[in-house]
């Protein structure tokens, strides 16, 4: 009895596990198409919600409370710290309407993520807030951690269909204790 030899074996197997004549291991061109077309798409929808960013940053530094709720899908929803949550357009310009009286706002956005996904996505990043006072001139800042979820609407224009944020400082570990020496010392008598 004739006996193969194992290397002959493993050399069979290895032939026969890769592709025949004509077949690739490579993805097809019409794959690689659809995902070049994608990508494109997902840059575009970026840079488009950009746009969105930079006329949200405007309206609020001029205090334009109609350009405002004009970025807003009708049944958004605005999470700020602390507060209930508001739904609808009238809600939230109501609530830009009531801080706009109080306060010039300066916004600056330093976005962090921008992920798209069709006709929806999701804004990451850190708002920066410069609030003077139109009583006294006192100025304060803010820094706050926000998430938005932004969606196409019929007419192909982003909108912000939900909007969270919170403070820099929710979002720190709180400091260590202070050591009083004169409590250490009470304390060891």
């Amino acid at each position: 009895m004739n006996r193969i030899p194992p290397i002959l074996l493993l050399i069979g197997a290895l032939a026969a596990a890769l592709p025949g004549p004509g077949c690739s291991t490579l993805p097809d061109q019409d794959y690689l198409a659809q995902r070049a077309a994608d990508t494109r798409a997902a840059t575009e929808a970026r840079a488009e919600i950009r746009v969105m960013l930079a006329d949200l940053t405007l309206a609020q530094s001029v205090g334009n409370v109609e350009a405002l709720v004009a970025l807003y899908s009708r049944d958004a929803t605005w999470m700020p710290p602390g507060r209930p949550p508001l739904e609808g357009r009238e809600a939230i310009g109501g609530a830009y309407a009531e801080r706009l009286a109080f306060f010039e706002v300066g916004l600056e956005l330093d976005v962090a993520r921008i992920a798209v996904h069709g006709d929806g996505g999701q804004v990451d990043g850190w708002a920066n807030l410069s609030l003077t006072s139109r009583a006294t001139g006192e100025v304060s800042t803010e820094r706050n951690h926000f998430r938005m979820v932004v969606e196409r609407d019929s007419e192909a224009r982003w909108r912000i269909r939900h909007l969270e944020w919170r403070p820099w400082s929710a979002l720190q570990p709180p400091a260590p204790p202070a050591e009083d020496a004169a409590g250490d010392e009470a304390g060891e008598s």
